[in-house]
Formats: structure tokens, sequence, C-alpha cells
């Protein structure tokens, strides 16, 4: 019995595969992470550009009706980010949450968020 167990044990063939498979699941899981954070990245720096252009719009937009209310101008900031950030960016349901300024109208804050689904790092 002893002596049929022996060059089973010392057979070292497919090792290599059995260790390919052992070290694919965290590679799997390093590439995915890297695929969402590159997409969050992508996600974050459109948001920001689309953030800004609407600031700047918004200001001027306050600037040339003075009787409009923070809720005024966020409603115009709102359909103003839409156009912004285009359809491309639908499914992170991209929104402007707030609009203030001062009353002297010399700054506006807008803030934006989205909401970005990954696709590995949920699981």
């Amino acid at each position: 019995i002893r002596s049929s167990k022996l060059p089973f044990a010392r057979d070292d063939r497919g090792v290599v595969a059995m260790m390919f498979a052992i070290a694919i699941i965290p590679i799997m899981l390093l590439v995915g992470s890297v695929v969402d954070y590159t997409n969050a990245a992508k996600v974050n720096s459109r948001l920001q550009a689309a953030t800004d252009a609407t600031a700047l719009a918004t200001a001027r937009w306050v600037t040339s009706n003075p009787s409009s209310t923070e809720s005024d101008a966020l409603n115009y900031a709102r359909s103003y980010f839409r156009g912004a950030m285009g359809t491309d960016y639908a499914e992170v349901s991209p929104n402007i949450t707030s609009v203030a300024f001062e009353r002297n109208r010399s700054r506006i804050v807008v803030a934006a968020e989205a909401l970005y689904p990954t696709i590995v790092m949920q699981l």
C-alpha cells in the first residue's frame, strides 16, 4: 500500500495549474477593481466639468435676473446641468443638490452628486 502512494506524492506535474487556479481569483478582483476605479474617475471628471459649467451659467443667469430666488436658481441649474452632463451618464443619476448665493450675488455655490454603481466591488 505504501509503495503505491509514493509515486503520486512525488509527482509534481500540474502544480503550475493549481497555483494558477488559486491565483486567478485575486488577480480578477484586482483587475475588476481597476476597472471600477477608472470608470468612477471618469464619471467624477465629467461631473466636475458639468458642475463647473453649471455654476458659471447659473451665476450669469442669477446676475441677469436680480429678483430670482435660490429656488429659481436651483431649477435653472438643474435644467442646465442635465444638458451639460448629456445622456451618456444617465446610469449614475447625476443631480444638482443645491444652489446658494450671497445677497450681493458675488459668490455662488453649486453642489452636485452622482451615484456610481460599481461592477466588481459590489460583490
